[in-house]
């Protein structure tokens, strides 16, 4: 009779633990196999800038090229593609002109198109505070004194003196169309084309004393041969004399390209540069958020 009750025992023993570990077995295939949340992203679309920027799933890390876009395009294309925004916007090595965002770790950059003002502000305590990097815009249409832009040279180079001489690092951007200034030190003449003369001119070469020079090569994004020479010449023009300086190029959504059209661009130049500035606008957003979807797609 004990060792009936002996054996019962342990049969019922036995049979509790089989009945324990195949509820177990069944939890776990159930969790592994049907819950929704398995390898996905949750991307919310909110227009509060609290969202936690996501690091896992397709969007894993960030891009490591510096990029430069505006406060307002950033933010736009926040609230629409925040892990988009998060791969190429959350790291130190991307630009935003006008204003941080809280959300992302890109580097503010002050803009400027005037050396004067610049000096100005410098002197009367009204650069932005906290900002370590800052930007000259040098074209024949903004806004800057017409003596700056009839002598490029002498101010890219006191512009950047007075950056660093104030402990800022410096992105200097001065147009093609410099070329075209009357009076200019160099401009252009008959049978050149604009890239020839901005390359005659020597302009890359005068950007030589900043941190950064971004090639505005936008221009020629319509053929992807004549953009991929600009890019090459102007960065082998300024890095034969400072061979330290990085190099950038711009990119536009403003000129009716495709967002196709603007990857082929990267893809021939990108081993060329070290980033781009992604130029858009409000109307054109969704090309540019195409075409960064799609140099993320093709490793960028």
């Amino acid at each position: 009779m004990n060792r009936f009750l002996f054996k019962t025992l342990i049969i019922c023993a036995v049979g509790g633990l089989l009945v324990v570990i195949i509820i177990i077995l069944f939890v776990l295939f159930y969790q592994y196999t049907f819950n929704p949340r398995k390898n996905t992203i949750t991307q919310t679309h909110s227009h509060s800038f609290s969202i936690t920027p996501v690091v896992t799933g397709t969007f894993a890390s960030e891009s490591n090229t510096h990029w430069l876009i505006t406060h307002l395009i950033l933010t736009k294309l926040f609230q629409q593609d925040p892990l988009l925004a998060n791969w190429f916007f959350n790291t130190s090595n991307a630009f935003v002109l006008k204003g941080a965002i809280t959300s992302l770790n890109a580097t503010p950059i002050a803009e400027y198109t005037s050396y004067a003002q610049f000096s100005q502000d410098l002197a009367d305590g009204q650069f932005p505070k906290g900002i370590s990097w800052v930007m000259y815009g040098l074209e024949s249409t903004t806004n800057s004194p017409i003596e700056e832009k009839q002598h490029p040279a002498t101010y890219l180079k006191a512009f950047a003196a007075l950056a660093h001489a104030h402990n800022l690092k410096v992105m200097e951007v001065p147009g093609r169309d410099l070329v075209y200034v009357k009076g200019a030190d160099c401009v252009k003449v008959r049978g050149e084309s604009t890239d020839q003369a901005y390359l005659r001119c020597q302009i890359p070469a005068a950007t030589q004393y900043a941190d950064i020079f971004l090639v505005e090569a936008q221009g020629d994004q319509k053929d992807v041969s004549t953009y991929t020479n600009l890019v090459a010449s102007a960065k082998a023009q300024v890095r034969s004399i400072n061979p330290t300086i990085t190099v950038m190029s711009g990119l536009t959504t403003d000129r009716g390209d495709s967002a196709s059209q603007i990857l082929a661009c990267w893809q021939a130049t990108h081993a060329l540069v070290s980033g781009y500035w992604m130029n858009s606008t409000i109307p054109t957003l969704s090309v540019a958020e195409q075409a960064l979807n799609a140099i993320h797609t093709a490793g960028g």
